[in-house]
């Protein structure tokens, strides 16, 4: 994967992945504003841009090969994807077959639990 960040905020374009970006922005983290849209990650990105951050849009297929491929490279993820009992799983294991430190944004347990 080119441009590698070591920040993946994976469903980035939406309310609390943006959130997430604006935050690490002020900070001064790169990052990779991923998810499923290009275009509205290209724009969110564009727009953070604007303001100073150092972050790269990427697209990724919600499948394992996908998201591992996304996380090649990372240090962490910050999955703001839900509801996290259909789509938090497929991340974790991602997270784990790349050897990338995991942050569910939501707390949500059972998720933990299970896994």
């Amino acid at each position: 994967m080119t441009d590698t960040k070591p920040v993946v905020v994976y469903a980035a374009s939406g309310y609390t992945g943006r959130l997430v970006c604006e935050s690490l922005a002020k900070l001064g983290v790169p990052f990779v504003a991923a998810g499923r849209s290009q275009a509205r990650l290209d724009a969110l990105a564009l727009e953070l841009r604007e303001k100073g951050a150092d972050c790269v849009a990427r697209a990724a297929e919600h499948t394992p090969q996908g998201l591992r491929e996304l996380l090649r490279g990372a240090k962490v993820v910050v999955n703001t994807s839900g509801p996290f009992s259909l789509l938090g799983r497929e991340v974790v294991d991602a997270a784990l077959d790349e050897g990338v430190h995991y942050v569910n944004s939501t707390g949500v347990r059972d998720l933990v639990k299970s896994s």
